[in-house]
């Protein structure tokens, strides 16, 4: 018996707590909110200090980050009110994040729509924090780029944009009333712009995605508006900034050089550019230049003459090394202005030794081939005469070809006999590239290496130091920029 009475008043409580809880959630004369036309079918709730918008149409409803749940409540029954009939066909969440999409399930005969990263974004906030986001539900519907809804004689464009707030962000796009949503934007109201701790190639890609919708107003989840002239002049402005600081960049001028050269010095003052110097600084710090360049080059090879190791014992006639021709080709990654890679095939004609004595004579042909991984330091200026340094390991292989002929000796050990050997050896190189550079990338390019070989110097070589100079031409296949 007392266990049934404990029971019946729990069950009494949690009811209790239910309703009330309840009543709180759909009592919408309690909170603070505030529904107003904006443009056409379009309309804004304010909820506090929280804003959000949603489109009528005569095929239903579509809403945008329904907010928390007693704000979703509240938002439901004064749809039902004033849209009888007309129901919620879509809800859009912009992001993942608790204030905005927690009221979701409040609608739940409507399609909820996301970019594709929406779910495993929220299950890393769960992960993080359970109990706030113990309401917001997964998507089904996603996207990756772009979507369009097409809604009774209408259509809504849902366009993922880089945001520092969150990754999965969406902007949402009203084409009949052009008229564009966002949460948590750039500091794109500000004037002059500041970045504002955010990133500049996020300020950047979300500015030039925006502005390609071509919206003739902007509404914000803060409540604040702006005119899309206002957005385009900015986002002029910046590309300015942009263009000049790259080429700046790429010439291998300082932070200080290219402030002091402004890209703006042609243009006149405008709303933004008391700022310019922060704004330079702030896109000079995050720009990411990857440049690949091919090269071919004339080349001489030279080892030392008659050297001691080649030409030591009874040898009456000795002559080996000197200078040979050849050619280089190479595949050069530049990262920024400052560092570099260079993958190097050197392939040169054959040096021709013959040694004598008495009873012995000897004739070869040595052809050496080199492969190398060099690290270079600086990066091809437009415009500009560059000296770049190159270090690395080097990869050395000696083809021999000869006859011998030896006198005064019976056979099998006299006569003539084939000479055939192959041997690769190890080596380091270093030395630099001369480069003169056209504004469009093209380079005369002179390159000078040393190369040591390392280990003990096979029989018919004729040294194990060699030096190469050449001339020749270099051509830019790819160059990426980015920013973070």
């Amino acid at each position: 018996m007392r266990t049934t009475v404990i029971g019946l008043s729990a069950v009494l409580a949690l009811g209790a707590a239910a309703q009330s809880l309840h009543a709180q959630e759909s009592t919408s004369g309690a909170r603070n909110q505030e529904i107003t036309p904006l443009r056409g079918n379009l309309y804004q709730v304010r909820d506090g200090r929280e804003h959000t918008v949603f489109l009528v149409t005569r095929d239903g409803i579509v809403v945008v980050d329904p907010l928390s749940r007693p704000a979703a409540m509240a938002l439901k029954e004064e749809l039902e009110s004033r849209f009888p009939g007309v129901p919620v066909r879509y809800v859009v969440l912009t992001h993942h994040h608790a204030d905005r999409t927690a009221g979701a399930g409040v609608f739940d005969a409507a399609q909820r729509v996301a970019n594709r990263a929406f779910n495993e974004q929220l299950a890393r906030s769960r992960r993080a924090n359970e109990a706030e986001y113990r309401f917001v539900r997964e998507v089904r519907d996603s996207f990756d780029t772009r979507r369009t809804i097409r809604i009774g004689d209408t259509s809504v464009q849902l366009v993922h944009v880089r945001s520092t707030h969150a990754t999965d962000m969406t902007v949402v796009y009203f084409a009949d009333e052009r008229t564009l949503f966002a949460v948590a934007p750039p500091p794109v109201n500000a004037t002059p712009f500041t970045f504002d701790g955010v990133r500049a190639g996020d300020a950047y890609a979300w500015i030039d995605t925006v502005v390609e919708l071509q919206p003739e107003r902007l509404m914000f989840d803060d409540g604040t508006t702006m005119e899309g002239a206002a957005l385009q002049q900015l986002a002029e402005y910046l590309r300015t900034i942009r263009n000049g600081v790259l080429a700046a960049y790429e010439r291998g001028s300082s932070l200080t050089e290219t402030q002091a050269t402004s890209p703006l010095a042609a243009q006149p003052a405008g709303p933004h550019s008391s700022a310019s110097a922060t704004h330079i600084a702030a896109v000079y710090r995050s720009l990411r230049l990857v440049r690949v360049e091919l090269s071919a080059r004339a080349i001489t090879n030279y080892t030392s003459r008659n050297s001691s190791d080649a030409c030591e014992g009874t040898w009456s006639i000795c002559s080996a090394g000197g200078t040979v021709s050849g050619g280089t080709g190479s595949i050069a990654v530049t990262l920024g202005n400052r560092f570099g890679a260079l993958a190097e095939s050197t392939y040169s004609q054959q040096y021709w030794s013959s040694r004598a004595r008495t009873g012995f004579q000897e004739e070869t042909a040595l052809r050496l081939s080199r492969t190398a991984l060099l690290f270079r330091y600086g990066g091809p200026r437009p415009g500009r005469f560059s000296y770049l340094p190159v270090v690395g390991l080097s990869r050395t292989d000696g083809d021999v070809r000869g006859l011998s002929h030896v006198t005064g000796v019976l056979t099998p050990i006299g006569g003539y006999h084939l000479i055939t050997d192959r041997t690769t050896r190890t080596g380091l190189t270093v030395g630099v590239d001369l480069l003169a550079t056209t504004g469009g990338g093209f380079s005369i390019s002179v390159p000078i290496r040393l190369t040591r070989i390392n280990g003990k110097r096979p029989e018919h070589w004729p040294a194990m130091f060699d030096v190469q100079a050449g001339i020749g031409i270099s051509v830019p296949v790819m160059r990426h920029v980015s920013m973070r």
